[in-house]
């Protein structure tokens, strides 16, 4: 459920951890829940700061800064649908970038 739920960003793991906790406090014991939450934060950490941005950053061909980067800013400007849209809408503005950068350096301008 919580894999399914990945595909919205938050989603997944707000379904997740109520899922487990419902299920660690089940069985009575709030120790459990303590595990469950510790783990579940290992986890989002370890996806989020580390694996996704590599992963996703090499597929793509931008740094993991740069994935993280323009996660956070397009939330910032755009909220939940910038969040939805960040990496691939900065891998265009990267190719859009490069194709303007490779002209300039071939124009009368740049060249002597």
């Amino acid at each position: 459920v919580t894999g399914v739920g990945n595909l919205v960003p938050y989603l997944g793991t707000v379904v997740g951890v109520a899922l487990a906790a419902a299920l660690a406090l089940s069985f009575g014991d709030s120790w459990m829940l303590g595990k469950v939450a510790l783990i579940y934060a290992t986890v989002v950490t370890v996806d989020s700061v580390f694996l996704t941005p590599r992963l996703l950053g090499t597929r793509v061909g931008l740094s993991p800064v740069a994935v993280i980067l323009a996660v956070l800013s397009f939330g910032q400007l755009f909220g939940f649908a910038g969040v939805l849209v960040a990496v691939p809408a900065t891998a265009v503005l990267k190719v859009v970038a490069n194709v303007l950068l490779d002209r300039y350096r071939e124009s009368r301008v740049y060249l002597p």
